[in-house]
């Protein structure tokens, strides 16, 4: 297709790849001799990522979304990277399990590859770690078609550079991965929630609340201070929450 942008137009493609095959033959258009520079991007079009004077590709990974392998004893699963968060928690909630990333109502919009590599895990990362901690390995297509394999299900002592490490959060700077071992989680017996806000809207004040609280001992999973807007008769403010959430055992939770 072409796209005007600015005084100019710029041309872009989109494949579906269902294989890592197709995946590796759609980036080995980069290292064509006498090609044009190529840019890639997961996902649909995009209009606003469209880059002059480059062949735009969008790389649809919905059809990768299968279930690899799962071993629910080892709290670890392999799936390719097409599933979006909400089909994968759907599929993990029937035995009891889930991957701890929480994304409300756009769990069923993003797809575990913008995950990786956004490498933003949410406010779960607070009782569970970042989202690098919760990848145990990737199988990822580099420029040129190169298939790379880094980690994998059982985690080993192992020197030298953690290539699963550099891909996560990379937006796609060195690779697409499209298959990715994650680490999970028991679904907790329950849950609680809550904000809380200083009377003076300082920040300062909500940070040494989150001290206490990390001092504690208390099962947090999240504890995160947020920016929350608002627009009242046409005058726009900002206040400061701070956003906990304790799981575990029912009894633990309501004390």
């Amino acid at each position: 297709g072409v796209q005007a942008l600015g005084s100019a137009a710029v041309s872009w493609l989109e494949v579906k790849p269902s294989s890592v095959d197709d995946l590796s033959a759609a980036l080995r258009l980069s290292s064509q001799p006498n090609s044009q520079e190529y840019a890639f991007f997961p996902g649909l079009l995009d209009a606003g990522a469209l880059k002059e004077n480059r062949q735009n590709v969008f790389i649809d990974f919905s059809a990768l979304a299968r279930v690899r392998e799962h071993v629910p004893s080892d709290l670890v699963i392999a799936c390719e990277t097409g599933i979006t968060i909400g089909q994968l928690n759907k599929y993990l909630s029937t035995l009891g399990q889930r991957f701890p990333v929480d994304l409300g109502d756009n769990a069923n919009q993003v797809a575990l590859v913008d995950l990786l590599l956004t490498g933003d895990g949410g406010y779960l990362e607070t009782g569970f770690g970042y989202l690098r901690s919760q990848v145990l390995g990737l199988e990822s297509v580099y420029a040129g078609g190169l298939v790379l394999k880094s980690g994998g299900r059982v985690v080993k002592n192992v020197t030298g550079f953690d290539v699963t490490k550099l891909v996560i959060g990379s937006r796609g700077a060195f690779a697409f991965p499209y298959l990715a071992y994650l680490r999970l989680a028991a679904i907790p017996e329950a849950v609680s929630s809550f904000s809380a806000k200083s009377k003076s809207n300082d920040s300062s004040e909500l940070l040494a609340v989150s001290a206490r609280l990390l001092a504690s001992g208390l099962p947090l999973c999240a504890l995160e201070i947020v920016e929350v807007e608002s627009k009242e008769n046409g005058n726009e403010s900002t206040e400061y929450q701070l956003i906990v959430q304790v799981e575990g055992p029912s009894q633990l939770v309501a004390d």
